[in-house]
């Protein structure tokens, strides 16, 4: 028996995945698919553009696209750092 072309591998892997993206948010059928955190890489539905604690000039650059997850460790994040500079200010 010969063996399978890298092509046939390569579908065989392809569909293999399809089906278990479709099986693990088989729940979210019929309502609005999960995105992908562009931060973390995982799956979610509050995949939102939130605004971060920051004041630039470019209006653009003060806001995220995020999970939860990853928009609440940012905001911790900077609520740390304006706390370490209003310190070293007052």
């Amino acid at each position: 028996m010969s063996q399978p072309s890298e092509e046939c591998i390569e579908d065989a892997i392809r569909h293999m995945h399809e089906r278990a993206f479709r099986r693990l948010f088989h729940r979210y059928q019929g309502t609005e698919q999960p995105k992908r955190c562009p931060l973390c890489g995982r799956y979610g539905k509050d995949i939102f553009k939130r605004r971060k604690n920051t004041e630039y000039n470019d209006e653009e650059s003060n806001w995220v696209t995020g999970c939860g997850e990853c928009y609440q460790a940012m905001e911790d994040y900077y609520t740390e750092l304006w706390a370490e500079y209003y310190a070293s200010v007052l």
